[in-house]
């Protein structure tokens, strides 16, 4: 791992829902119907990277073996504000990584 565990906080969205938005948007454009102007969209949760593996670890019922390399020049926020106008109901966190983990696990039903 490139990044610190604990220094470096990120905007992570569900795959499904990111796409979910824009198939609104689109729907909602192809139909005449106004579309919101900004394009940025997330959820509320900022996580750090630390909080990532401890989900997985959690979702997986294992400890993963991290090493961390603390490039320099890392950005140590990365973010943006939700502006897509849709009031989309967001995956909740938790649900969202056990979704993707399960996906990338092979698991069938997993839903993205």
């Amino acid at each position: 791992m490139r990044t610190r565990l604990d220094g470096s906080f990120r905007q992570y969205i569900y795959v499904g829902d990111a796409a979910d938005i824009v198939r609104l948007m689109l729907v909602e454009g192809l139909a005449g119907r106004p579309v919101p102007p900004k394009a940025h969209f997330g959820p509320p949760d900022i996580k750090s990277v630390g909080d990532v593996i401890a989900g997985v670890e959690a979702i997986m019922g294992i400890r993963i073996a991290v090493k961390v390399q603390n490039q320099p020049a890392e950005s140590s926020m990365i973010s943006l504000r939700d502006e897509n106008g849709l009031n989309y109901a967001y995956t909740p966190w938790m649900e969202g990584l056990r979704r993707t983990v399960a996906f990338y696990r092979g698991e069938r039903g997993s839903s993205l």
